[in-house]
């Protein structure tokens, strides 16, 4: 069993790194470890950490398991983080946690050995008899008292004249019982009750000996103490070793009550002969046995303080007429009371008793409730006689029960009455308090508090499309004056509202208010819209309404409404035009979607916004557009930036040449005359710089079509820019950009707010409804935005990942490093050649790949070599194909002599012929080898290598886009994996130096390190702080 952790990983089939495992664990690289114990759900788990020196970093797995089964495991060495599966760290603690389970186990099997080697001689069982006695002192005391006997062989012994002794010795110590048995505790012993019972008499007598040193123990003076008593009687009778019944004190005890000389006689039916034994057991002895019943204890109690007051009037009371109900009830709670017939006709008798709850209103719009008790359905008020019960008391509690619930919602007393005035908690009585007492009890409402309403309020409403878009709601049973209020309750999430005339609305948790508040809020209703029941709104407008529309319980909709929105939102997904497909050849699939949207909005005399990913062919699009709606003579108009104007031109040239174009530019004279001087049907195109100064001249111009390029332009609302666009007359408003929204959903708003203007409302209320709320403003604008990302509709390139693998020098290493830093420090202060001073800088980065670079008579190891090959094997391991780039063809070869006898690899540099450098692109991409070598310049660009998923730069370059350059060989068109990307860093060198600052100062790095360059244009300051020098 103990092995079960190596053989769940030899499940994984991975034998390489099974093997790699054990050599670990052979060669004891594994420094340290621990083991702690936790306990979970009830199971032993173990945690197991350890910690492994790799080349790279401290390697630190962990495994957690129980004795038989494997929970998790995890290392953060490179292999297990490509892979997300086990590593050879891992194993190599597997071994040690199995040494550990064979540990345990062996501890196991000595503790059982042991066991069954050690010999015990038999005990032999004593058995115990109690006898229990009630013994009459006299005519009216008895006592009770148990004989204790033990029974052993065969033989029985009396205990209770020698039962202190016997407590005092019997766990440890032997004692004489007679000429012929010694009790021995190692001989002899006691199990099941006898022995509870015995340990429990020995506590009690330990307690009472404690406490009466001058008074000798027995058993007897046990049932003196109504405690100690109970304890030993429950454990007698729930080992069965007495009889018990347990039994109503009322079936046992009988009081009579007579009516006499104008009083109540009070009398037992026959002498009490009962005795208590406890707090909850009474028993007497008759003729042939001993009966015990066990009784409420607290019956028990009432009827002993009753007992001691008849004892003070020799067992015979007499009392007042009027005391009657009272002493009913007092006596009927322990006892049955037999009433007299002549006492019978002067008392009323119920035979059903019940509490009825009176709720009425009151002046102040609160609730006065009172409890009352009613009697066969009767007041008491309507009831001429003394009213006696059999039982009054559960009543009693039950009307506790009422006061506490009634407190719970802070009803305070006032005389007989509960009054609640607090209007939040009237509306949770209301709501939950009613139908909570109501399940139990009768309740009876006044007049007044039935005419007072406590409802839930609800709308209706319905659309319609004329002309305009219209919303037709009522609220039932609402004055309109008060409309304002309730809907003001809603959006303030108040759980009720009070009307002038007391009635409660409800509207805690009341969706079909909270929908319609929102109804309200999304199409600015103003107050006497509200009033009159009637919104009235363009007739498009309802298409941005049409799916928070759809989701209204109390809607009823428009037919065309939703038949409208779902053909906006197909158009979008479905080619439907075949004049299209006819027409318009040249479109690609979702271009032809774009261009079918368009023109369809354009049926519903809308516009939208066109938002596809840079480079899909928005321009394209609209060009088309207007082809389309060639026949249509109005006048359009595109705005885009100054750059693309020209662009414009060309490409209706290009894809439309039929089309009536006209460039606005010149001088101002010269514009305005190209304005008024164009006819239907024109196309004019100007930018947004121009418009500003001509705004004039588009003041009495009708616009069929206006079109605004990178839209993005008028995102700041306020810009002049913004309010320009926005002031043109055009019946259709078209929006292209490619970045909607570039910083935030807000700038949104000014783009919509130009193709639809109004519909989203004013800023401030756009800005604090959608803030939070993206899906809802998504939902309000799909049908009108059209974005296709290039993922989406071209060959989509999958992710790369990038990570930095920081190499730590070796000691060696490091003082090398260190020494050619310090000369070269001062050789460069004083140096003015620059080639010089290149070739310094190249030096150290040269230390930092491998000394043997430069420094031929070099035997020491390198670690960035080290780690690099330590890499590649994870990466063979986990099914990974790696292209390795180096810039220094030298480090190149040293890593060809240094590859693993069980990985391939193919080699590429200046020197390889251009026939030869495709067979080996294509080979690799074939699948046949593990590892690609290719020197920086001779292979960083030009070539496909998509045969693999992994890039290993060991020597950064320090102009990111050649990096980016030798990268991309891999990532590309046709890659259809994850990318992982590594570029190896010396730690605490002049690789890590730039590699840090190089994103912010890339012209300075390349300056500094491109050998095309000069360096006579970087100062010896700019130079030394590249070096650490300050």
């Amino acid at each position: 069993m103990a092995r079960f952790l190596l053989n769940v990983f030899r499940k994984t089939k991975n034998e390489k790194i099974i093997d790699k495992g054990r050599d670990c664990y052979d060669n004891k690289q594994l420094l340290d470890y621990r083991i702690e114990k936790t306990q979970k759900k009830g199971k032993t788990i173990f945690e197991m950490e350890g910690k492994f020196n790799g080349s790279v970093d401290v390697y630190k797995p962990s495994i957690n398991f129980t004795k038989d089964e494997l929970m998790d495991y995890h290392c953060n060495c490179i292999y297990y983080n490509l892979n997300k599966s086990i590593c050879k760290h891992i194993v190599a603690m597997a071994f040690e946690g199995n040494n550990f389970l064979e540990g345990l186990e062996t501890e196991k099997e000595r503790e059982i050995i042991e066991y069954f080697r050690k010999e015990k001689a038999p005990k032999e069982k004593i058995g115990l008899d109690a006898d229990l006695w009630i013994v009459n002192k006299n005519d009216t005391e008895s006592s009770v008292d148990i004989d204790l006997t033990l029974l052993i062989g065969g033989r029985k012994y009396k205990l209770n004249e020698k039962i202190s002794e016997f407590l005092e010795n019997y766990e440890e110590n032997s004692m004489r019982f007679g000429a012929l048995y010694t009790y021995d505790p190692q001989r002899e012993y006691f199990i099941g009750w006898e022995k509870e019972f015995l340990d429990s008499l020995k506590e009690i007598y330990e307690f009472y000996t404690s406490n009466n040193q001058r008074e000798e123990f027995s058993i007897e003076k046990i049932f003196e103490r109504k405690k100690s008593a109970e304890r030993l009687l429950n454990i007698l009778e729930k080992n069965e070793q007495i009889n018990i019944k347990k039994e109503k004190l009322e079936k046992l005890i009988k009081v009579d009550l007579d009516y006499y000389n104008e009083k109540i006689n009070i009398t037992f039916s026959e002498p009490i002969k009962y005795l208590s034994m406890g707090y909850s057991y009474i028993g007497y002895r008759d003729i042939i046995d001993v009966k015990i019943y066990k009784v409420s204890p607290e019956k028990l109690e009432e009827f002993r303080e009753f007992e001691r007051i008849m004892k003070l009037k020799n067992w015979n009371l007499s009392l007042k007429e009027e005391h009657l109900k009272d002493i009913v009830n007092k006596i009927s709670r322990f006892a049955k009371v037999n009433i007299s017939k002549r006492l019978k006709e002067r008392v009323y008798k119920p035979k059903l008793m019940d509490i009825g709850i009176f709720i009425d209103s009151n002046a102040k719009k609160g609730i006065e409730l009172t409890i009352k008790k009613l009697y066969d359905g009767k007041e008491k008020k309507n009831i001429d006689k003394l009213i006696i019960l059999d039982k009054e008391s559960d009543k009693e509690i039950e009307t506790k029960d009422i006061v506490k619930i009634l407190e719970n919602y802070r009803f305070f007393k006032d005389n007989e009455k509960y009054v609640l005035d607090n209007h939040d908690k009237i509306y949770l009585f209301v709501k939950e308090g009613i139908p909570k007492l109501n399940m139990k009890y009768k309740i009876f409402y006044s007049k007044d508090f039935k005419l007072r309403k406590y409802e839930t309020v609800s709308y209706c409403a319905s659309t319609k499309i004329t002309d305009l878009f219209e919303i037709n709601f009522e609220i039932d049973g609402i004055a309109k004056e008060e409309i304002l209020g309730v809907l003001k309750a809603v959006k303030e999430k108040k759980k009720y509202y009070i009307l002038k005339n007391g009635d409660i609305l409800f509207l805690g948790e009341n969706k079909n208010m909270e929908e319609f508040s929102e109804l309200l809020e999304k199409t600015e209703a103003k107050r006497d819209e509200i009033l009159s029941g009637k919104i009235k709104r363009e007739r498009n407008y309802g298409y941005f309404l049409a799916k928070f529309l759809n989701r209204l319980t109390s809607m009823e909709k428009t037919k065309n409404l939703e038949t409208v929105y779902k053909k906006i939102i197909q158009c979008k997904e479905k080619n439907n035009n075949p004049d299209i497909d006819k027409n318009f050849p040249i479109l690609r699939e979702y271009q032809k979607l774009g261009l079918q949207w368009l023109l369809f909005l354009r049926e519903l005399g809308m516009g939208g916004i066109l938002a596809d990913d840079m480079g899909l062919g928005k321009t394209l699009q609209i060009i088309s557009y207007f082809s389309a709606i060639e026949e249509q003579k109005g006048l359009k108009l595109v705005i885009a930036p100054k750059a693309l104007m020209y662009n414009w031109r060309n490409e209706f040239k290009k894809f439309a040449p039929h089309l009536s174009v006209k460039i606005i530019e010149g001088e101002i004279a010269a514009r305005k005359r190209k304005i008024e001087n164009s006819k239907p049907g024109d196309i004019l195109i100007s930018t947004y710089g121009f418009l500003n100064k001509d705004m004039d001249f588009y003041k009495d111009i009708s616009i069929d079509t206006l079109v605004i390029d990178e839209a993005q332009n008028i995102k700041n609302y306020m810009s002049k820019t913004a309010s320009c666009v926005k002031e043109i007359k055009a019946d259709i408003r078209i929006a292209l950009t490619g970045t909607p929204i570039e910083n935030n959903a807000l700038e949104l708003w000014s783009i919509f707010d130009f193709v639809f203007p109004g519909y989203l409302g004013k800023h401030i209320k756009f800005k604090r409804q959608y803030r939070n709320d993206l899906k809802s403003l998504k939902e309000v604008i799909a049908p009108f935005i059209l974005r296709r990302l290039k993922r989406e509709v071209l060959s989509e390139l999958p992710d790369k990942i990038e990570t930095d693998i920081i190499v730590e020098l070796g000691t060696e290493e490091k003082k090398l490093y260190l020494a050619y830093l310090k000369k070269y420090k001062r050789e460069i202060a004083s140096e003015k050649n620059s080639l010089k001073i290149f070739l310094y800088i190249t030096r150290l980065r040269q230390l930092c790949n491998h000394p043997q670079l430069f420094l031929e008579d070099y035997s020491g190891k390198s670690s960035k070599l080290e780690a690099l090959l330590e890499l590649l094997e994870e990466c063979k391991s986990g099914g990974h194909r790696v292209l390795v780039f180096s810039q220094f063809t030298e480090m190149l070869e040293i890593i060809k002599k240094n590859m693993p006898e069980n990985m391939t690899y193919l080699y590429l540099d200046g020197k390889t012929k251009a026939k030869e450098r495709i067979e080996l692109v294509e080979n690799f991409n074939s699948g046949n080898e593990d590892v690609f070598i290719i020197s920086l310049k001779a292979g960083g660009s030009g070539l496909n290598i998509t045969g693999a998923d992994t890039v290993i730069h060991f020597d950064p370059w320090w102009n990111s886009s050649v990096e980016d350059q030798a990268t991309a060989r891999a990532y590309r068109l046709g890659q259809k994996k994850n990318v992982n990307v590594f570029k190896m860093v010396a730690k605490g060198t002049i690789e890590e130096k730039i590699n840090t600052i190089k994103e912010g100062k890339e012209e300075l790095i390349r300056e500094i390190l491109d050998q095309n360059e000069e360096l006579s244009v970087l100062s010896k300051k700019e130079i030394l702080k590249l070096l650490y020098v300050k």
